[in-house]
């Protein structure tokens, strides 16, 4: 305590007051590390490669670097594979603590889940839906770097379908699932202004080809880059700002694209149909009876770990809602499907949940998969268009357009992003090709 401290106060409590509390007597508990600190994402994003830390361990004892490596303690740069859900633990377990986050590949639910027994047979997604509010600063205030699914940005998950050929796959992400996840989770794709001290992002597993909703996602992020980046020079001109120290905001894109699929299907959807894919056999969700709920209520009691029950909202019970709040509640009436429990996000609110409610996380999330995957037409899948030649063509477009608005005056749009924009090709990313967009 300060010296002088005329302001502070003891509170006290029911037993300090009576000098009476029972561990009185017991001596000090050990010593522990302050709670981490929040950055102010000031400094360059520290590296976590040995070069990085055998030049930090070299320079002076009192050099700003060594001293924000020596105070460093616990985990902060994470390289790993989970699914969607593993993520959201992760990233509330961190309190802001994480720095870097490498996940490239992410399972939309683990690996055995029942959720699987409601799909069609075989199939599964890799996605990173529902779960942005996680990758603000409230959350993750320290992040300034993150390698993640496309699917944070675009909301279009990957289809894993072996019996489908790659394109198919493709084209029934961007037609049947995409709707059903913005049904699901509207509005609720990651923008740059989310988190303003994110520097780094790279976008994985991104799709060569799209019928067209991929290719507005990713050129419609590059462009809200451009609009990001302009508000912070405006706010550098402000006078009230002058002398305030400003974020630079995302500054380097990466995107790392997959193997070209048009490529892949040669000889195979052109040429042969392609197998139909229904629900298996024992997918209907079967509810028992023991865990029947009653039949005029939308909650029902569960046991979240704490000594009392909460009730978690299972759907409502009037036929005509929406499908996605039927399915819901079909899914919730499961009783392998009653897990991750968490409140409603604003999102779900806004595609129907109660607001303030707590819902399963897994058997909302379940109801992106349609129930029957039909293979397209030869036809549609022609038609698919490179997701790469048509950024190329927006970047050339906006940059000219960059050029002609030149010099640009405050609160004028802009057109071009001027970060760093990388693209990642190749048969795979252990021999893939990088090319550096200016």
């Amino acid at each position: 305590m300060e010296p002088r401290c005329p302001l502070l106060a003891i509170r006290e409590s029911l037993h300090s007051a009576a000098f009476c509390h029972p561990q009185r007597h017991l001596v000090d508990s050990p010593a522990y590390a302050p709670r981490h600190a929040r950055l102010d994402a000031s400094s360059p994003p520290r590296c976590d490669s040995l070069h990085a830390a055998a030049h930090a361990l070299v320079l002076p004892e009192t050099h700003p670097r060594r001293h924000a490596w020596a105070a460093s303690a616990g985990l902060s740069h994470v390289h790993m594979d989970l699914s969607c859900f593993g993520v959201q633990d992760l990233v509330r377990m961190s309190r802001g603590h994480l720095e870097l986050l490498d996940c490239a590949t992410v399972a939309l639910l683990p690996r055995g889940s029942p959720v699987y027994k409601l799909w069609p047979r075989h199939a599964s997604l890799l996605a990173m839906i529902g779960a942005t509010h996680l990758f603000r600063p409230v959350w993750s205030s320290n992040l300034r770097s993150l390698r993640i699914h496309h699917s944070l940005v675009t909301q279009l998950p990957t289809l894993q379908a072996a019996a489908l050929s790659p394109l198919a796959r493709l084209y029934l992400a961007e037609t049947l699932i995409l709707p059903r996840v913005q049904a699901a989770y509207p509005h609720d794709a990651f923008i740059p202004a989310m988190n303003p001290r994110l520097t780094s992002l790279t976008l994985t597993c991104i799709p060569r080809r799209s019928a067209g909703p991929l290719i507005a996602s990713l050129i419609d992020f590059v462009h809200l880059l451009a609009v990001e980046e302009a508000a912070m020079r405006d706010a550098s001109l402000d006078p009230s700002c002058r002398h305030a120290r400003l974020l630079t905001g995302l500054t380097h894109l990466t995107l790392e694209f997959e193997p070209d699929a048009m490529d892949q299907d040669q000889g195979f959807s052109f040429f042969h149909p392609e197998p139909r894919l229904t629900l298996a056999a024992h997918s209907t969700p079967s509810v028992h009876g023991s865990s029947m709920p009653d039949p005029d209520t939308d909650h029902v009691m569960c046991d979240v770990g704490s000594h009392a029950a909460v009730p978690v909202w299972i759907g409502p019970r009037h036929a005509h809602a929406s499908s996605l709040l039927r399915q819901y509640r079909r899914n919730a009436l499961h009783q392998d499907l009653r897990d991750a429990v968490s409140p409603a996000t604003r999102a779900q609110v806004e595609a129907g949940a109660p607001r303030a409610s707590l819902i399963f996380q897994k058997a909302w999330c379940a109801t992106v998969m349609p129930p029957v995957l039909d293979a397209p037409a030869p036809a549609e899948l022609e038609a698919m268009r490179d997701v790469l030649a048509e950024l190329k063509a927006s970047r050339a477009s906006a940059r000219a357009r960059y050029q002609a608005s030149q010099p640009r005056r405050p609160g004028e749009p802009l057109y071009f992003w001027t970060g760093r924009l990388q693209v990642v090709t190749g048969p795979s990313l252990a021999h893939h090709q990088s090319h550096l967009w200016t």
